[in-house]
């Protein structure tokens, strides 16, 4: 479906899709968050030649495909339009008016006269599905996620780039799931030293009433790092349940060493629950306000002997005083 006249939308240019999947930008299904350039000459917005727009064609990226370069061209865009411009040099599209909510994989060629030169560049698009956890995070935790979820996309036990996890349509592993063990990591850090704490990264508590929210400004790196934690002991979650193929002409899967590799997983997980409970306890035993007797009270003041030339630390309780 076209908005503007057929003349103007470039002919289907050649499928040139980047190395991995991991290259697409995000944005989740349903996001009101506009789609994107800016163009820049000498580092300065400027906008394209007057009496010229800027066309926005959207085409489907047709994977699933291995990082084999795919011959031919781009099938029909989904939606060409006019982009609008809402500051100097920068041009956006409503996800929503494009017709690309369907999740999957996109490019976004732009298409403008600059200089009376014309131009076409290309922005791939990753529409990923709605994801609640995602959806709820403040931008600076939105880029949290996308600073923990590059850590891990150079894995090449996969085709499509990442963890093996992707994969499979049966698994969920996406940056809906990175948001959930995000929210766990910013638990463990307020358990896992004095002074506790309750930090959330969506500000709700685990009961469901408010929580103020991490300091992820300050703090972002460590945030990263415990996110980062909570991932790789997912996958190791995940991936435990890999059975060994046993046989040549009659095949089976040998599955009895399961209880060993989870008896691993339980004493890593016991070992955190070791370290967490007791801060919790220790928080518990004074409800939360240590008290501590330091003079005074029934057996009033008592001091250290005061002898001329006498070691002041000296613990000899000889006198009182009150």
């Amino acid at each position: 479906m076209s908005n503007v006249p057929p003349s103007t939308i470039p002919a289907n240019p050649p499928i040139t899709p980047p190395a991995s999947l991991t290259e697409f930008a995000f944005a989740p299904q349903g996001s009101l968050n506009p789609i994107g350039i800016v163009v820049n000459v000498g580092g300065n917005p400027t906008n394209v030649d007057t009496g010229t727009e800027m066309v926005v064609s959207i085409y489907v990226v047709p994977y699933p495909a291995t990082t084999v370069e795919i011959s031919g061209d781009m099938p029909d865009p989904v939606y060409s339009g006019v982009a609008t411009s809402p500051s100097t040099g920068t041009y956006q599209v409503d996800p929503a008016a494009t017709q690309a909510l369907t999740p999957g994989y996109y490019r976004f060629d732009w298409s403008f006269t600059l200089n009376g030169v014309p131009i076409t560049t290309s922005q791939y698009i990753q529409i990923g599905p709605p994801s609640p956890s995602y959806d709820a995070l403040a931008p600076p935790f939105v880029n949290a996620v996308e600073n923990v979820w590059i850590k891990f996309a150079d894995i090449y036990d996969s085709g499509f780039g990442g963890p093996y996890l992707t994969v499979w349509y049966n698994q969920h592993f996406g940056r809906g799931r990175v948001a959930q063990l995000m929210e766990q990591a910013c638990w463990h850090l307020n358990n896992s030293a004095q002074p506790a704490t309750t930090f959330s990264v969506t500000g709700v508590s685990p009961s469901g009433g408010g929580a103020p929210l991490f300091p992820v400004n300050q703090y972002a790196g460590l945030l990263n790092t415990a996110t980062t934690i909570e991932v790789i002991k997912h996958l190791m979650r995940s991936y435990t349940e890999e059975p060994i193929v046993v046989g040549n002409i009659s095949v089976r899967l040998d599955r009895r060493d399961y209880l060993q590799r989870w008896g691993t997983m339980l004493g890593d997980e016991q070992a955190q629950y070791t370290q967490e409970i007791g801060v919790f306890k220790t928080q518990m035993m004074f409800n939360g306000s240590p008290r501590v007797l330091i003079q005074g009270g029934a057996f009033g003041s008592y001091g250290v002997p005061r002898y001329i030339g006498s070691i002041p630390a000296r613990p000899l309780y000889m006198n009182r005083w009150f």
